[in-house]
């Protein structure tokens, strides 16, 4: 499942939902990635923060079954991103955490 979340902050909507659809084990996902925009770069360190509070076993940006990443764009910027991923790699293509290629889930706060 392919979560981006547009003008993120610290990321808690999209870090809750990616948290939540870790354990949706009746849908037998392959895995949780998150992208979580926002034009503010000083969001990252505390998105960092907001991620291994919600996911203590972090590590460089992974946790068992779930990928998340911090990327300091603009909305627009992340969903001229998200329309050229989905030209190139079409919707069921893989999403790369750390960029804003095709997504399931598209979270604007």
């Amino acid at each position: 499942l392919r979560l981006l979340e547009l003008c993120g902050g610290v990321g808690v909507i999209g870090l809750s939902l990616a948290h939540a659809a870790a354990g949706w084990q009746d849908l037998r996902l392959s895995g949780v990635s998150l992208v979580s925009t926002d034009v503010n770069p000083n969001c990252a360190r505390h998105f960092e923060a907001s991620a291994r509070s919600v996911f203590p076993d972090l590590e460089q940006g992974k946790a068992g079954n779930v990928e998340v990443s911090f990327e300091a764009m603009s909305a627009s910027d992340a969903l001229q991103r998200t329309v050229s991923g989905q030209e190139e790699g079409g919707p069921g293509g893989a999403a790369r955490v750390g960029d804003c290629g095709a997504c399931d889930v598209l979270v604007m706060d």
